[in-house]
């Protein structure tokens, strides 16, 4: 039936179930979350780590001095699901910190996202076995200058997007197939492991990163709950 066209009239005591699409993210189900509470003292628990740097982990953060890069020893299928959303939170950053997927079968496939203490300037560096490694820049967070903030990514199989909290950001939503020569999400495979790095450029100073916790969450681009006649009329009202 065309809803523009119909003109059936329910009656007033019916009790009517429609239904709705909910937030994005509200079917996102986590799947990975480290508040860095180990206390190791070096490279956390359930991560592996190298580098010509250093790494503590203590309290709730881990800080990375120097160039110095770690990624999880539990997999992740990034194609198993619609859309996949990696939420990073960093507690201060002195030049530049990464975050991202590989392959680690094919560790030339991979997507890291690098956000600049520097100018706030947001990258995206993405490889494949075919095309080889492609940096696009996707914007500037105005005002960042390292201090603490969100950086989330959203990684669906047409498009990608990145934001930010505090000063916020949001690149909006970015096709791959737009911006890089050969590169998708299938590009990952079905086996993927969640790196965080931390980058210094190769003539300056000593630089560090401090992350607070990561997530990664895995779920539909929707997903539907039923609502009554009655609380979408509520929820009406409330907004008028």
């Amino acid at each position: 039936m065309n809803a523009r066209t119909s003109t059936f009239r329910v009656p007033v005591q019916a009790v009517v179930w429609l239904l709705v699409l909910s937030p994005a993210t509200s079917g996102a189900t986590v799947v990975f979350d480290d508040h860095f509470e180990g206390n190791s003292g070096g490279v956390p628990v359930n991560w592996s780590g190298e580098g010509e740097g250093s790494i503590v982990e203590e309290g709730t953060t881990v800080s990375f001095y120097d160039e110095f890069v770690i990624w999880t020893n539990e997999n992740f299928d990034p194609n198993a699901t619609e859309r996949t959303i990696i939420r990073n939170a960093i507690a201060n950053t002195t030049n530049h910190t990464h975050v991202g997927l590989v392959d680690p079968a094919q560790f030339d496939n991979h997507i890291w996202i690098k956000l600049h203490a520097l100018d706030g300037k947001i990258e995206v560096k993405a490889s494949d076995i075919n095309s080889g490694e492609e940096e696009i820049i996707v914007g500037y967070v105005s005002g960042y200058t390292g201090g603490a903030i969100q950086l989330t990514v959203v990684l669906e199989s047409e498009i990608f997007s990145i934001a930010t909290d505090t000063p916020s950001f949001s690149s909006g939503p970015i096709s791959y197939t737009t911006v890089f020569t050969s590169f998708t999400r299938a590009d990952l495979g079905n086996i993927a492991k969640l790196v965080l790095q931390n980058e210094c450029e190769p003539t300056g100073p000593p630089c560090s990163s401090i992350y607070d916790r990561v997530t990664l969450e895995a779920g539909s681009t929707t997903s539907v709950v039923s609502e009554t006649w009655g609380h979408i009329k509520s929820l009406y009202r409330q907004r008028t």
